[in-house]
């Protein structure tokens, strides 16, 4: 159905040879699993967005109430490397003319930053204080809410979502339906209408299947 060679040289031949179980498939099994692929990550896509977008809001929340709205000024709060990225963050701003305000800063830093939050270098400094993890995840049970246990979900998460976004192949994770629903608990602690809102549209489990 469709040429091998153009394919190939849309697509490249090394990332097709992801999709080549055993390398004895056929180009058309090929390419219904880069296909499936395609549609699993399209299906999480919402569900990433979700949870990344509720989660510096919800982080940022509580350090608005506890450090003020300037809280990205407290280099006492953070490592260097956190800190650094702030700058970088609000350095960027400042170039495109913009101000920098909290709400730009938190839109402008990676998930990687938010999720380094939950290092083992914050827990007593940072979270153990004030109730700050019970009021970030309001909804999570007391035995789990402890930053081991949330940094081990999101540090998964965020491999998944690196995946996703640089087109690389997640359809034959076992344990992807594992990490779908990981997300949805991860919203659901922060957020129940976030999480009632992200469920209205999520399509994953109508697309995946266990083998392929």
């Amino acid at each position: 159905m469709f040429s091998k060679e153009l394919m190939e040289k849309a697509l490249s031949k090394q990332r097709l040879t992801a999709y080549n179980k055993n390398q004895n498939s056929s180009f058309d099994t090929i390419l219904g699993r880069y296909e499936y692929n395609l549609r699993l990550s399209n299906s999480l896509y919402p569900l990433l967005h979700v949870l990344e977008v509720t989660l510096r809001n919800a982080i940022e929340e509580v350090f608005v109430q506890d450090f003020g709205v300037t809280w990205y000024e407290s280099n006492s709060t953070f490592r260097e490397r956190e800190f650094t990225k702030i700058q970088d963050a609000k350095n960027s701003l400042v170039r495109f003319k913009k101000i920098p305000d909290s709400g730009r800063i938190i839109a402008e830093l990676h998930f990687g930053f938010w999720t380094s939050l939950f290092d083992r270098h914050y827990d007593s400094k940072l979270w153990h204080q004030k109730n700050r993890l019970l009021r970030l995840f309001p909804n999570m049970q007391a035995r789990d809410r402890y930053t081991r246990n949330i940094a081990a979900k999101i540090e998964k998460i965020r491999r998944l979502r690196n995946r996703v976004f640089h087109y690389e192949p997640i359809f034959h994770w076992a344990d992807l339906k594992r990490q779908h629903d990981d997300i949805l608990d991860f919203i659901y602690w922060m957020n129940l209408d976030s999480c009632a809102f992200i469920k209205k549209m999520d399509e994953f489990n109508n697309l995946h299947k266990n083998t392929f």
